[in-house]
């Protein structure tokens, strides 16, 4: 792959409507989020916060959705800095990050998500390497589409 770009980010960029499908199951079966996928959807939600995804079944999905020509997007666990990065480094495209009720915490998920000099997330692309190329780290910045669930008043 000679540069990396995230087709749903740039359908969305477009003002185009994105579809999407949800899915709580998991608990190793990648290949329910690859039938998703497959039917034409966007993006397929994996879903870490609510769901019975693991770390290992995580990153499966994240395999099918690319094989079903969707993009996996996670909503992470929590907006713990370490749980976000978790799931960049498996090679999602994008987050959403739950119960992000101030304008810190929006910031605090913003420098998660960014490498140095933009933000703060550790080196490290365990799933993303293989998946994107070498290049990934000089790219994915933005590329990577952020979404912040606002809970609260």
């Amino acid at each position: 792959m000679d540069t990396l770009t995230n087709p749903l980010k740039a359908k969305l960029l477009r003002g185009e409507v994105a579809l999407g499908a949800g899915s709580t199951l998991g608990g190793g079966s990648p290949g329910i989020i690859e039938l998703l996928a497959r039917q034409g959807f966007d993006w397929v939600l994996i879903d870490n916060q609510h769901g019975t995804w693991d770390r290992a079944s995580t990153s499966m999905a994240f395999m099918a959705a690319r094989a079903g020509g969707a993009i996996a997007i996670p909503r992470v666990l929590s907006s713990e800095f370490t749980a976000i990065g978790r799931l960049l480094d498996e090679g999602c495209l994008g987050v959403i990050v739950p119960m992000v009720d101030t304008p810190e915490q929006a910031e605090q998920v913003a420098q998660a998500c960014r490498y140095p000099p933009i933000g703060q997330r550790s080196i490290g692309a365990a799933g993303a390497l293989p998946a994107y190329g070498l290049d990934y780290m000089a790219h994915i910045d933005d590329e990577l589409l952020v979404i912040v669930q606002i809970e609260s008043k």
